[in-house]
C-alpha cells in the first residue's frame, strides 16, 4: 500500500507540473518526445513488486475491507460486553434493594 501511495504522490506532481507547462490560457506545443513516464499508479506499483495493477488494486480493497470488519467487531465486542456488565450491575442493584 505505501508503493501504490508513493506512485499516486508523483502523479499527482507530474500533474502539477503539466498544469503549470500546459495549463488553461497558455499556448499549447506539441511534444516533440513521447513522455515515457504514463500508466496508472496501480500498474507501477504492481511492476515494482512483480504483480499486475489489477492484483494491487483488490489487495487495497482487501485490506479495506478487512479494516472496516475489525471496526465492526470491535464495536459489537463493546457492545456485547457493556450489555453483559450493564445487565450483571443492574441485577446486583435489584437484589441489594430486595434485601433492604
Amino acid at each position: 500500500m505505501a508503493r501504490l501511495d508513493a506512485e499516486k504522490a508523483d502523479a499527482k506532481k507530474r500533474q502539477i507540473e503539466s498544469g503549470k507547462q500546459h495549463g488553461r490560457g497558455k499556448v499549447k506545443e506539441p511534444v516533440p518526445y513521447p513522455i515515457a513516464d504514463t500508466g496508472q499508479s496501480r500498474d507501477k506499483a504492481g511492476a515494482a513488486v512483480g504483480v499486475s495493477g489489477k492484483a494491487i488494486d483488490m489487495a487495497r480493497l482487501d485490506a479495506e475491507k478487512a479494516e472496516t470488519r475489525r471496526k465492526r467487531f470491535r464495536n459489537q465486542y463493546r457492545k456485547r460486553l457493556w450489555n453483559w456488565f450493564h445487565k450483571r450491575l443492574t441485577f446486583r442493584f435489584a437484589r441489594a434493594r430486595a434485601t433492604l
